[in-house]
């Protein structure tokens, strides 16, 4: 038996399957943000199910969630999908050209409705 092979620790093995194709649950996490009554909050890309992912990836993964209907019903199967935006926004850092540097990513996810509300209580309207 070869044993010049390589024991993987807990570490390593983390950064390899995060960094490997797999699947989220993100119609899960939508819904479970909607129904957390938060305005919003910023999606963890170093723990998790979102782990190893780009903000890009992200971003379109919990968008196709939001926006999915039902091929019966033509109702959204995420009550409540609409008023949910993700957005990316990048810390960028000096330019080079045209381009920007960029050195983090964030992704975003925001309660628009309750947003909404919030300012309308906050405006006594």
């Amino acid at each position: 038996m070869d044993t010049s092979a390589l024991t993987l620790d807990l570490d390593m093995i983390d950064e390899v399957l995060g960094t490997t194709r797999s699947r989220t649950n993100s119609a899960e996490y939508v819904r479970e943000f909607i129904n957390s009554g938060e305005l919003g909050r910023e999606i963890d890309l170093t723990a998790g199910s979102f782990i190893g992912k780009s903000a890009r990836q992200v971003k379109m993964a919990l968008d196709s969630a939001r926006k999915k209907v039902s091929d019966e019903t033509g109702n959204l199967l995420i009550p409540g999908g609409t008023d949910v935006q993700i957005r990316v926004k990048q810390d960028t850092n000096g330019k080079r050209g045209d381009d920007k540097i960029v050195h983090s990513e964030h992704v975003f996810i925001i309660n628009t409705k309750l947003v909404a509300e919030a300012r309308a209580s906050k405006n006594g309207k």
